[in-house]
């Protein structure tokens, strides 16, 4: 039996192009994932002017909304590890209230609330799940906050 012969030039120039192929699926890939971690910081707000352009339809107030909440499940989720970490006293601010209250230009209530949500969180690990997975809106979970006390706080954790 005689063996195939292969052009050497074109199995090269295959493997060029099903190399390409990934590469060029791996970088959209990655491109694609880069876009969305931009979308979802707060830098978007500061630097993308385009996303709080004008559009009064539904479609595009329902999409600032969503980013508005996941933005603001993203906050909630993570000030608990920022204030552990002491960033804000290191900043000179007496306490991680009143550093969200001057970097997030809000109330101090508004402030508080953020805090207080955030570490009811760290004792609700089921209502904190279904925050991060977006089961539970950030309102709705501000909600709970506002509801929940330090001597109810037990029977929702086992919720």
């Amino acid at each position: 039996m005689e063996g195939v012969r292969i052009d050497q030039t074109a199995y090269k120039a295959s493997l060029r192009i099903v190399f390409l192929t990934k590469l060029s699926i791996i970088s959209i890939v990655f491109l694609c994932e880069q876009v969305y971690a931009v979308l979802m910081s707060a830098d978007l707000l500061e630097h993308e002017n385009w996303v709080l352009a004008a559009d009064p339809t539904g479609h595009g107030l329902r999409t600032r909304m969503q980013l508005m909440d996941r933005l603001r499940t993203s906050i909630i989720t993570d000030l608990a590890t920022f204030e552990a970490s002491a960033m804000w006293a290191i900043e000179g601010y007496a306490s991680v209230n009143a550093w969200v209250a001057d970097h997030g230009r809000c109330t101090r209530g508004e402030a508080n609330q953020l805090v207080k949500t955030s570490r009811l969180l760290q004792q609700l690990p089921v209502t904190a799940e279904a925050f991060r997975d977006g089961t539970l809106s950030a309102g709705q979970v501000t909600v709970i906050a506002a509801n929940v006390t330090d001597r109810t706080v037990g029977k929702f954790a086992e919720v």
